[in-house]
């Protein structure tokens, strides 16, 4: 049948070929058809000038068409294949730049060929045609095969031709006249060339490239080159001096006469003789040549069925299953020629095949640079679902998936077999990816609208799914969602709202933004039935309105809607009211006004125990409305009235002591010695003392309208005091001075402690309080009086006063005991300071008795430390205060190697006091706050338990004491050091630690991490911190093969403090930041 008229401006490929298709074709409409296969099929007509600036191949070829060409302007065509039609009419002049492949052969084409200005043309096959007249002078730079054979074309062939690649010439069966132009010696691709059947004359040029050349049946003359040709030359039919078609020989020539020299004997002029026959013959026949020299018949090379010279090379035919290509029997032809069985010759190929087993181009065995083989066929491209193998040269299957394609990978194909469709870089695939959907009828991916994200086809309507900003909606993209939909910005789709909403933001109930009758918009409640809290249903916005600022509850928006109240406020006549009229209270719970009992004028409950004032001719009195007031009230405008007084104030008169003569209890022992070996120091004595107080008081009375009145009393107060005292006098005792100084003892220490008189003062307070509250009543009528109290069960005992501050030796009694252990004396026994000079000036005993440097007089330095030691004073010798010193030095010695300690004060109660020696001031400080640290911490032991430790210097003296190296205490309180202040990274607050901010350092090795883990106080709490807070962590960059220090700061901002740490380096001693 014949073709539609399509319109089709979006096709690409049109494959129609090897059908039974008839009729002209269509003028079609498609500027972006890029392929047209229409071949082998039974089309007539004239072919339509077609508007296809962007068609590659035009395969029509194998039809019946006829009329002329169309003058075609296709800038993109490549290969044209209008062989075997019946077209006819003069060629045009045709305007395409790109094309390779003309076939226009077995046609009925006339006229002139044109001066084409082809330069990428390749293949110009013309012959089979009635073309005439003279060929062109053509600039083909491309051109590789030219076929004019078997027209009628005439004139002189130009001499300028540029041919640079022609391979292949075949201009047989024409009229062309003149001599063959010197210029083709210059054609250096030359290989296949065919003259013969036309009138050319002159001589040959020397080609040196030629594979074959043809030339019979022409006007050529002269004697052939020598080196012409190189393979085969046919060359019958032509005038050249010598006989056709042999030769002489190698050595000899004919002369002009036509004669040959040389005739062997025996035979006549003219004849050769046969050996094999013994006769003279004027031609050899069968497998013999006639030798123009020896005037022989010779026998042919075995491989010749007969021939005319001696070599394998002089064949002229051939017994199979040989056959002769350029004068030689091959078992198989060479180039493009195939073995003709029938002749048993090389006949060449069609001029489309590189190879072949026959004459026709459906014999082609292979291909040249510019086909491929399909089906014994060389074709321009392949067809079908096979693709042209630049290689092999070969049409090579697709992959499976393919319907057609350009390469053997699935990612090469051009077209796609149902149910696949192309998409571009995928191939073909069984679903098209991304912003593409399937068309059924190209089996392409094609690309969805562009709204789409992804779809199942080409307009706004077919939508799968969307990109931000919109939304899938009824298979629409949209931006906003309609109706009873929120946008989900997950699956950028929308979806529908909880069905109490009418519309919504979200898929809960607590996503509504409008309601549908009957419910209404509450916040994140949804729609409810009824509004909860403050809010009431307002029937016209569907929506839960704010109550009046009044309600609690209501029912609309006015003061007057109200439902119920908050505190302060009641409820009474729908309103929220501070005071409930009266006759009314406000009920705390309900927060309504109820009305009072009816003996209430007001109240502040339902009771008659709940008023707070009475109704006409009621007396108030505690919440109740009485005839009469009871016992101990007086009537007062309408309540009874209670009598009442003020606590009275004690104001000390005078205190008394009196004592009795003292005693003496025992002896006293110097620090350190006890029993026999006791250093008496002195005696403690101890006295009872009687002590009296005297306080007054004034207590003012008052009830109702009664005037306030007040009546003085006094209270006496006597007890005991205890009072001891120790004496270290050597001289005997007085006992009037002595039961002086105990009194005075006592006197000092009562009036100088607060506390004790305010024991006194509080105990004579409630006394005084208990019996006013049972007699108030009375003595505010003026029934009682109160004259005078005493209380004698008041007693307290004054421990010994004076804690010993400067002591004596008792002289008499140590040397003796000396005497008798004299080693004990020396390592334990000593005297306190302030008596050392009476001990070495008296007895000489310098180190029995005093340490040398226990009393040093010398100037205290800048800074130094301060040891209290919980050792007895009696048992610290000299070796300790040695050992003590060596402890120290071996701690520090590591950082301060040249250094010693020195000790220069060891006084009562074992306190020693000692700095670092031979080194500057500054460096003292450092190696004195690196040892007051370590003693902190607990890691310099100097084998004596520590009471406390004290730092003379860095501005304030500073104290630790035991109880602060537990690690469970907190940390110690700030105390400021003289390292400058670095400049902040980052600031935290310390009671958040775990909001610190941390930065890896730039010179950190690639996968390091910042760890936090929990603080270590000790180390913390010894190194050179600016402050110490009460809350750290300590922080380690890590890495996976090693820790690393880094120039990383932590810092923590207190209210007017920045500080900041660096890390803490725990390598050194002590650890520092």
């Amino acid at each position: 049948g014949n073709l539609p008229d399509w319109n089709m401006p979006s096709l690409v490929t049109m494959r129609l070929e090897i059908n039974e298709l008839t009729g002209s074709p269509p003028n079609w409409n498609m500027p972006n058809l890029r392929e047209m296969y229409l071949y082998n099929n039974d089309f007539t007509g004239n072919i339509p000038n077609w508007n296809m600036p962007d068609l590659l191949y035009m395969m029509i070829f194998n039809n019946q068409l006829d009329g002329s060409l169309p003058d075609w302007n296709m800038p993109s065509l490549e290969a044209m294949r209008l062989e075997m039609n019946n077209l006819n009419g003069n060629l045009p002049n045709w305007n395409m730049p790109s094309l390779r492949e003309m076939y226009l052969q077995n046609n009925d084409l006339t006229g002139n060929i044109p001066n084409w200005n082809l330069p990428n043309l390749a293949y110009m096959i013309l012959s089979d045609n009635h073309l005439n007249g003279n060929l062109p002078d053509w600039n083909m730079p491309s051109l590789v095969t030219m076929r004019l054979d078997k027209n009628e074309l005439t004139g002189n062939i130009p001499s300028t031709w540029n041919l640079p690649d022609l391979l292949s010439m075949n201009l047989n069966g024409n009229q062309f006249e003149g001599d063959l132009p010197s210029s083709w010696e210059n054609l250096p691709s030359l290989a296949f060339l065919f003259l013969d059947n036309n009138q050319f004359s002159g001589t040959l040029p020397s080609w040196e490239n030629l594979d074959l050349l043809t030339i019979s049946n022409n006007e050529l003359c002269g004697i052939l080159p020598e080196n012409s040709p190189a393979v085969t030359v046919v060359i019958g039919g032509n005038s050249f001096l010598c006989p056709q078609p042999y030769w002489c020989g190698y050595s000899y020539y004919y002369n002009s006469c036509g004669t040959c020299f040389s005739s062997p004997d025996g035979c006549c002029e003219g004849q050769f003789y046969n050996s094999s026959s013994n006769e003279c013959v004027f031609e050899c026949s069968g497998s013999f040549y006639e030798d123009e020299i020896t005037r022989t018949c010779e026998l042919c090379d075995v491989s010749c069925l007969t021939c005319d010279g001696s070599a394998a090379t002089d064949c002229l035919s051939c017994s199979s299953p040989n056959f002769l290509q350029n004068s030689e029997c091959v078992g198989v032809c060479s180039g493009p020629f195939y073995g003709d069985v029938n002749s048993r010759t090389c006949e060449l190929c069609d001029a489309s095949c590189l190879t072949c087993d026959g004459p026709t181009f459906n014999d082609c065995l292979s291909c040249d640079i510019t086909t491929f083989l399909q089906s014994r066929e060389c074709v321009g491209i392949c067809s079908g679902s096979f693709y042209g193998d630049v290689i092999s040269r070969t049409c090579e299957l697709c992959d499976a998936s393919c319907l057609t394609c350009d390469g053997p990978e699935f990612e090469d194909c051009l077209s796609c077999n149902n149910p696949l469709f192309l998409q571009d870089n995928n191939g073909c695939v069984d679903t098209c990816v991304g912003s593409f959907y399937e068309d059924v009828n190209s089996r392409t991916c094609e690309m969805c609208d562009a709204s789409c994200l992804t779809c199942d086809g080409p307009t706004p309507n077919d939508c799968l799914s969307c990109d931000i900003p919109t939304f899938l909606q009824s298979r629409e993209c949209v931006e906003i969602c309609s109706g009873s939909f929120y946008e989900d910005v997950i699956s950028r789709t929308c979806e529908l709202c909880d069905a109490s909403c009418l519309t919504c933001d979200g898929p809960t109930d607590g996503n509504c933004l409008s309601c549908d009758t009957p419910t209404f918009l509450q916040g994140s409640k949804g729609c409810v039935d009824s509004c909860v809290g403050s809010f009431y249903g307002d029937e016209n916005t569907r929506n839960c309105e704010l109550c009046d600022a009044s309600c609690l509850t209501c029912d609309g928006p006015t003061d007057d809607n109200c439902l119920s109240c908050d505190t302060p406020t009641f409820l009474q006549n729908n309103e929220c009211v501070h005071t409930c009229s009266q006759n009314n209270f406000g009920d705390t719970l309900s927060h309504i006004c109820i009305p009072c009992d009816a003996t209430c004028k007001s109240c502040v409950g339902p009771s008659n125990f709940d008023c707070s004032s009475c109704v006409e001719d009621l007396l108030f009195f505690s919440g109740e409305c009485l005839n009469e007031c009871p016992s101990g009230y007086i009537t007062q405008q309408g309540y009874c009235a209670k009598i009442t007084f003020e606590a009275p104030e004690l104001t000390l008169e005078n205190i008394s002591i009196f004592g009795n003569n003292p005693l003496i209890q025992e002896s006293l022992c110097a620090p350190g010695t006890f029993d026999d070996a006791c250093i008496i120091s002195g005696v403690h004595v101890q006295t009872n003392m009687t002590i009296e107080m005297k306080y007054s008081i004034s207590l003012s009375c008052s009830a109702g309208d009664i005037p306030k009145t007040s009546y003085p009393q006094e209270f006496y107060f006597i007890g005991e005091i205890i009072s001891s005292r120790d004496i270290t006098s050597n001289e005997p005792l007085d006992e009037q001075e002595t039961l002086q100084q105990l009194r005075s003892d006592s006197e000092e220490f009562l009036y100088s402690a607060d506390s004790v008189l305010n024991n006194y003062y509080q105990y004579a307070t409630t006394i005084m309080n208990i019996f006013i509250e049972n007699n108030y009543q009375s003595i505010c009528t003026q029934q009682t009086m109160i004259q005078e109290e005493t209380l004698t069960d008041l007693s307290l005992e004054l421990f010994p006063l004076g804690s010993l501050p400067q002591f004596t030796c008792d002289l008499g009694s140590y040397p003796s005991w000396t005497a008798q252990n004299p080693a004990e004396a020396q390592n334990i026994h000593r005297c306190i300071c302030g008596s050392f000079d009476i001990c070495y000036n008296n007895f000489n005993l310098e180190n029995k008795i005093c340490h040398p440097i226990q009393c040093n007089n010398e100037q205290n330095p800048s800074s130094y430390l301060e040891l209290h030691l919980e050792t007895e004073y009696g048992y610290f010798s000299n070796q300790d205060v040695s050992d003590i010193g060596d402890a120290i030095i071996l701690f520090i010695g590591q950082s301060f190697p040249s250094s010693h300690v020195r000790i220069f004060n060891v006084t009562g109660n074992v306190i020693l006091s000692f700095d670092i020696a031979d080194i500057d001031e500054e460096g003292n400080d450092v190696a004195l706050n690196i040892i007051y640290k370590a003693l902190f911490l607990g890691s310099l032991d100097i084998g004596f338990p520590i009471e406390k430790v004290i730092f003379h210097g860095f501005d304030n003296n500073t104290a630790i004491i035991p109880s602060l190296l537990q690690t469970n205490q907190p940390l110690p309180p700030q105390r400021p050091i003289s390292t400058k202040i670095p400049t902040p990274l980052i600031s935290i607050s310390p009671l958040n630690p775990q909001k610190l901010e941390f930065f890896v350092p730039s010179t950190a090795p690639s996968g390091a991490e910042i760890i936090v883990q929990q603080p270590n106080p000790d180390l913390i709490a010894i190194s050179d911190t600016e402050f110490v807070v009460s809350e750290i962590i300590d922080v380690r960059l890590l890495d996976p093969y090693e820790e690393l220090g880094g120039s990383v700061e932590i810092c923590f901002r207190e209210p007017k403090v920045e500080s900041c740490l660096g890390f803490l380096d725990e390598t050194l001693h002590p650890p520092e930041w």
